[in-house]
């Protein structure tokens, strides 16, 4: 990889990576019906996955210790669902809430500096949802209203504090310190028919989302880029909506 300091073409980079991964994943799901419309399903399931990404770099043939990173991630992830599923006639609905407890530690080395992040924090969420299908007595429309939540942690790769070189005007690094983020979602949907025997859809969704992640860019004197992704501090919704018609 060739890179620039100062302003002077340098001789390229060789990085030596080994990358290693494990993961443990187990669930649990029981079901019962608790009369002749309602069923209820608990759901629970717990995932660890362990990583380490290590890059030595080696310039002119020597071992760089700025150049070179190490890291180490251990991510755990908790789930329980609570599900109860209603169904009469024309008419379905599901409620619940999904709790998850998430932990994202990682350890790194760059630049010869260390850096962790995210050991004994634990994020917490709890989701409510809602799915409801019915079509109205004369069976001409049907409704569908849909709600649900979700909460993510950064990928591995956003996280790395190594810097990559594989641009010598683009420079970019992880960010050890980002936080989980969370999308809300809201769908409301009707299709029908008109005495005219003419079809209608109507469709309006909304996204909510919290902590969202975005890169931050600067340019330094030598007209260098550089991105480091980041949190964004003000939440974000937008809405969409769609009406179609024809016979």
């Amino acid at each position: 990889v060739d890179y620039m300091s100062a302003g002077t073409l340098r001789q390229a980079l060789d990085y030596d990576k080994n990358n290693s991964y494990k993961s443990l994943n187990t669930s649990l799901s029981y079901s019962e019906p608790v009369s002749e419309l309602w069923t209820m399903r608990l759901n629970v399931s717990s995932l660890f996955r362990y990583s380490s990404n290590d890059n030595v770099a080696m310039e002119n043939g020597a071992y760089s210790s700025f150049y070179s990173s190490y890291s180490t991630t251990r991510y755990n992830s908790n789930t329980a669902s609570l599900f109860g599923q209603y169904s009469k006639g024309t008419t379905t609905m599901s409620l619940g809430a999904d709790l998850d407890v998430k932990q994202n530690w990682m350890k790194a080395t760059s630049s010869g500096v260390e850096t962790e992040s995210g050991k004994g924090e634990w994020a917490y969420s709890l989701s409510p949802y809602v799915n409801l299908s019915t079509t109205s007595k004369d069976m001409k429309t049907t409704y569908y209203l849909s709600s649900s939540g979700s909460v993510q942690m950064p990928g591995v790769s956003s996280m790395l504090p190594s810097l990559s070189v594989a641009s010598p005007t683009r420079l970019s690094l992880g960010n050890v310190y980002l936080k989980p983020y969370t999308t809300e979602y809201l769908m409301l949907s009707i299709e029908g028919s008109t005495p005219k025997k003419g079809n209608y859809s109507i469709y309006i969704s909304n996204v909510y989302n919290l902590n969202s992640i975005s890169n931050a860019i600067w340019y330094d004197s030598n007209s260098m880029m550089y991105s480091i992704p980041v949190n964004v501090k003000k939440p974000d919704a937008s809405l969409s909506s769609h009406v179609s018609y024809g016979t």
